[in-house]
């Protein structure tokens, strides 16, 4: 919940909760979905309702909406907090898992303040981990994504802001360190000495090398802010061989920069439109109508790409399934990990969203570019049952729909695993099996 500022001058604002409800699926058989408030249970409320901060006046150095735009309005316009939970004006979430423990943590992006982080205990709760993550830095959140940009094997995470945006870089789930000026972000918008309003936030391989770049959607807030325009950083690895990747702004080589006049992008969604491959951009405008821009990587680059779309059985029946005692992944794969392995032995590590940014959603589909690759050693899949699946040598240039085991076939393995000696026999008895009920591990999406 986000009350914001009820005055542009003067600035009051108060501190607010979070809330997380729980899909409790149809629990009384009448066709519609039930939720369930499980923000305290879970632990994740930020500030209390009735919080002390409620209305409080806060402005730091006299500064005004109506003068000239300080250097970081993110450390200027804050409401304390005692702890380290945020502010509760939360603009969007992120849910990743930093530490590779199997359970997707929370990342909340709040407005005046700290943004907390909040790591998932595995058994329906949460503790916050802001401070001892290194990450108590106070902004003003406005959207979040998370993605392996520097290719080390865990996720990092893109915070945008009103002012210097904020690139957390993952030090293997022990702690994250704030990064963009190491790595080449301008703390402006491209409208000169102004301070940029940063909305959306994604993390996407537009020209299809085989690594993550960087969106902002960006625009003014108010008559009394400078426009601004959208910004794209390519991710160019390290080119001067100092240990810190280079990222360089493109947007106005690329033809998204829309001049000085610019737009207030506030969302945008990544998405092959055209079917060709690449990534596009549609933009959603407050003060126009959307935009959509289209990629020509695959025409101009010659690159290979691959698109992985997961299948979850969780709305599917199973009759097998009371004799497992699992249940099953959501339909879109939400909160899955997969990881390409490339011929090289090189690892592409991304998440399935159901969105991202700030009031952005993209196609359910993870699409990973791969360079001058035009097959992959593999493909892994970790759902989120807690079950790894894995294919072989597939061909790059094509979409593959991953499909969650059925309990069924887990039922053949624990049977086999006790009951039998000869594993050839039975293996080649449980193919066929499966091969007559139709059951499929992976398919192409086109055949």
């Amino acid at each position: 919940m986000n009350l914001g500022i009820v005055d542009e001058e003067l600035y009051w604002a108060r501190t607010e909760t979070n809330f997380l409800y729980r899909n409790e699926g149809d629990v009384d058989g009448d066709g519609e979905v039930e939720f369930s408030d499980a923000t305290n249970f879970a632990g994740v409320s930020g500030q209390s309702e009735e919080s002390d901060q409620a209305n409080r006046f806060f402005l730091s150095g006299l500064y005004r909406m109506d003068q000239a735009s300080p250097s970081n309005p993110s450390t200027m316009a804050q409401l304390s907090t005692a702890d380290h939970r945020g502010t509760g004006l939360s603009f969007a979430g992120v849910w990743f898992d930093y530490d590779e423990d199997g359970w997707e943590d929370l990342y909340v992006a709040s407005d005046f303040g700290i943004s907390p982080i909040y790591h998932n205990n595995g058994d329906g709760t949460f503790t916050v981990m802001t401070k001892e993550l290194d990450m108590d830095l106070s902004g003003t959140g406005m959207g979040a994504h998370a993605g392996d940009w520097d290719g080390d094997g865990d996720l990092d995470l893109c915070h945008s802001n009103f002012g210097p945006n904020y690139l957390w870089e993952n030090d293997g789930g022990k702690s994250f360190e704030e990064r963009r000026a190491d790595l080449g972000f301008r703390d402006v918008g491209g409208a000169g000495s102004f301070v940029a309003v940063n909305w959306a936030c994604q993390l996407f391989d537009y020209d299809l090398d085989g690594d993550l770049d960087i969106f902002f959607g960006v625009g003014r807030i108010n008559r009394f802010t400078a426009y601004n325009n959208n910004t794209l950083y390519r991710n160019e690895g390290d080119t001067d061989g100092d240990g810190v990747l280079d990222f360089v702004d493109i947007s106005g080589e690329i033809g998204l920069r829309g001049g000085f006049s610019g737009n207030k992008t506030m969302g945008a969604s990544i998405f092959d439109f055209d079917g060709d491959g690449d990534l596009d951009i549609l933009l959603g405008n407050s003060d126009r109508s959307p935009q959509l821009f289209s990629n020509n990587a695959v025409e101009e680059t010659g690159r290979h790409w691959l698109k992985v779309q997961l299948k979850g059985r969780a709305t599917e029946a199973d009759p097998f399934q009371r004799l497992w005692e699992r249940e099953y992944s959501n339909s879109f794969g939400t909160g899955c990990l997969v990881i390409v392995t490339l011929e090289d032995g090189h690892e592409l590590r991304q998440h399935v969203y159901a969105g991202s940014g700030f009031l952005g959603g993209n196609e359910p589909t993870v699409h990973f570019g791969l360079d001058d690759d035009d097959s992959v050693e593999s493909i892994e899949v970790k759902w989120s049952t807690g079950i790894t699946q894995v294919v072989r040598n597939v061909q790059a240039d094509q979409t593959i729909v991953m499909e969650e085991p059925t309990s069924l076939i887990f039922i053949l393995f624990e049977i086999g695993l006790h009951q039998y000696v000869n594993w050839f026999l039975y293996a080649i008895f449980v193919v066929a099996l499966l091969s007559v009920a139709g059951l499929s591990i992976y398919r192409a999406k086109n055949s």
